[in-house]
């Protein structure tokens, strides 16, 4: 399958069919009927315009950015300040502590992925940060049908079901399978799944939950008792 061909332009910026290296994409490009019926959803959502021409597409923008995927291209409109500058401000602007896009190694950048995969690779580099610490667990209470007792019994439920072999408890489960971490992972699936580049997608999936910080519970990863803290996560 040929790859969609990729247009790259700044904020407040118009190509036409005939600007400089762009030109030749938007040359002879047409709309499908899906197209047309996105951009009819975003008119007077964003400053993104889209005219058809007799020789291709011209395209304008203005104060917006972000990657728009079309059948005949796929458009990645960028930020005139630096990308770490917008982190920051994206950062900020959410009340979260600065998000962590590049780093050395990295060469990822608004043009190759677009806004939208570079946010994920942020959440991702995030998570990762938090990981290495160890994810923070946290008490879940439980009700289950045990072998050996656990916890407080459930007197009602033994005396109605005297024959029942195992015995009604309930316990608090220290756990990192708690609703905090289920958010961050459902977050790292929905990156995965939205993501353009196939790097990038595989990074969420490629990770492996470490031990949970200050791991108190009884009963160690061996034991058939191990609790959800010894599963993976995600």
């Amino acid at each position: 399958m040929t790859p969609t061909p990729s247009v790259q332009i700044g904020e407040w910026s118009r190509i036409t069919p005939d600007s400089p290296v762009v030109g030749s994409v938007l040359r002879g490009a047409l709309l499908s009927a899906a197209d047309r019926e996105l951009l009819a959803e975003l008119e007077g959502r964003v400053s993104l315009r889209i005219t058809e021409l007799r020789t291709g597409l011209a395209i304008s923008v203005g104060p917006h950015i972000g990657t728009v995927s079309l059948s005949c291209l796929r458009l990645v409109v960028m930020p005139k300040i630096r990308i770490d500058n917008l982190m920051r401000m994206v950062a900020y602007a959410f009340e979260l502590s600065d998000l962590v896009v590049t780093e050395t190694r990295s060469t990822y950048t608004t043009a190759e992925h677009g806004l939208i995969d570079l946010l994920g690779l942020s959440l991702l580099r995030s998570v990762e940060r938090i990981a290495r610490g160890g994810l923070l667990p946290d008490y879940q209470s439980r009700c289950e049908d045990l072998a050996t007792p656990r916890g407080r019994l459930d007197m009602r439920h033994i005396s109605t079901h005297p024959r029942q072999a195992t015995l009604r408890c309930r316990y608090d489960d220290l756990t990192v399978d708690h609703a905090l971490n289920q958010a961050v992972a459902a977050g790292l699936r929905l990156a995965a799944a939205m993501m353009q580049s196939v790097d990038l997608r595989l990074d969420p999936w490629r990770g492996r939950r470490p031990r949970p910080r200050g791991d108190r519970s009884p009963h160690g990863p061996g034991s058939q008792r191990s609790s959800a803290a010894d599963r993976p996560w995600w």
